[in-house]
């Protein structure tokens, strides 16, 4: 299923959802609106995975602070395929 507009995504997250896992790409990560949808979900979300994590290094950037606010689930996967050019540190954004 496609999304027009973030209001829409949002308005779905927030209700009831009959599928297993629902798949949010990262730029989601910077609406306030997407992130307060699936913190207030009606689903139990016991699990998020975030692929390309490596863009969320930087805890200031828009992406970071919303992955950062998905606080209240038991698992949390980070998945890059981008090598860490760093330390193996970049892949934790709130230790910097």
């Amino acid at each position: 299923m496609s999304y027009a507009t973030v209001a829409e995504r949002a308005r779905e997250l927030k209700e009831p959802l009959d599928t297993f896992f629902y798949i949010i790409n990262i730029e989601c990560l910077r609406s306030p609106e997407i992130i307060e949808a699936i913190r207030k979900s009606k689903n139990k979300i016991d699990m998020v995975v975030v692929d390309e994590i490596h863009v969320c290094t930087n805890p200031s950037s828009q992406q970071s602070k919303g992955l950062l606010k998905l606080n209240n689930f038991k698992y949390k996967i980070g998945l890059t395929g981008t090598l860490l050019t760093n330390s193996p540190l970049s892949a934790y954004v709130g230790l910097k």
